[in-house]
């Protein structure tokens, strides 16, 4: 389970909005600060993000919450978002090339399979967003 804590800033009967700040893992990578990841944190600055999360539990205003997240579901989203497009892309290029066709033709495959996976992404994060593994959970009230 991934969690995070945030402050709530909204309630209504069924919902509840709260604000986090997302956290880069630079404090316990052994990379610090050698890495692009932490120079686009210094550099942008940390911005509050605000979920909208179903109210299971009495919450106030100005309460702060622990919202989670299970790791799987973080683990397949990131690989339906980046591994998906990058595999149409290798296969599309791999598939014209062991084809025999020019260059030229390798390149517009590649791009027609990227452009195609992309257009599967879309459709298949329409069907994931209705699983309520996908959407951070309000797990406690601090």
């Amino acid at each position: 389970m991934i969690e995070q804590t945030g402050r709530v800033v909204a309630v209504d009967d069924a919902r509840i909005w709260v604000e986090v700040t997302p956290q880069a893992g630079c404090k316990s990578c052994s990379a610090q600060e050698n890495c692009g990841q932490s120079l686009l944190q210094k550099v942008a600055g940390s911005r509050m993000e605000r979920l909208v999360l179903d109210k299971t539990q009495d919450i106030q205003v100005g309460d702060w919450v622990l919202v989670g997240m299970e790791g799987a579901a973080v683990f397949n989203a990131s690989l339906l978002v980046y591994g998906l497009p990058l595999s149409g892309l290798l296969i599309g290029a791999m598939a014209a090339s062991l084809a025999g066709a020019s260059e030229p033709v390798v390149l517009l495959v590649a791009l027609l399979s990227l452009t195609g996976a992309v257009g599967l992404v879309k459709t298949l994060s329409r069907r994931f967003s209705c699983n309520s593994s996908y959407h951070p959970q309000l797990l406690r009230r601090l």
